[in-house]
């Protein structure tokens, strides 16, 4: 398969460590820059009508983390659109192995409970 000037996993810049998969990888960093950017917007809420000091930190964190979170999905766009794939003999980021993408305090469909074993109080009433 010709990859069109594409680095391979693991020889970008933004690529993590070796031993991880690159693509969840990047997924998992998109995650976490995801749930900051909400931190940062939900912080800027509370703080822009009280203190101007605070929030202009607060824009320049929300800031750098999309640029950040920008950075990780174009080279998961380019990776996906050369051919790549997850590579299951590689670490899978534990921040994307049991994430739960419902709305909040939601269970996937056919999930139930958090880890494997755990169940939901009143799961065995069901």
């Amino acid at each position: 398969m010709e990859h069109q000037g594409i680095l391979p996993p693991g020889e970008h810049p933004y690529d993590m460590r070796k031993e991880i998969d690159v693509i969840a990888g990047h997924l998992a960093k998109i995650q976490t820059s995801l749930i900051w950017i909400d931190q940062y917007r939900l912080n800027l809420e509370y703080l822009r009508a009280t203190d101007t000091a605070s929030t202009e930190k607060e824009w320049g964190y929300l800031r750098d983390t999309t640029e950040e979170a920008l950075r990780h999905l174009q080279r998961l766009t380019e990776l996906l659109l050369a051919g790549y794939s997850v590579d299951r003999s590689k670490q899978i980021p534990k921040a994307i192995q049991h994430f739960n993408w419902g709305k909040k305090g939601e269970q996937p469909k056919g999930k139930k409970g958090g880890r494997k074993g755990e169940g939901r109080k009143g799961d065995a009433a069901r």
